[in-house]
């Protein structure tokens, strides 16, 4: 899921997925700087190792989306 949906905020997005079910594993991808604080304010089940900076490579994705998936 991208932070930025157009007109949307992706951290609203995110805790309406876990209010509806807690164990969705959401990874967020975002070329923006985030401050973890501040959106674990709004989402405070989100960690860390669920954001993935871009630019990125596909592989890379791939990578990452599998190990957070184990």
């Amino acid at each position: 899921m991208d932070l930025r949906l157009g007109e949307k905020d992706g951290r609203i997005l995110y805790k309406k997925f876990k209010e509806f079910d807690s164990a969705f594993k959401i990874c967020v991808l975002t070329g923006l700087e985030v401050n973890i604080k501040e959106f674990q304010e709004i989402c405070p089940s989100f960690e860390e190792k669920f954001l993935i900076k871009k630019p990125i490579k596909i592989s890379k994705l791939v990578k990452t989306i599998m190990s957070i998936l184990e």
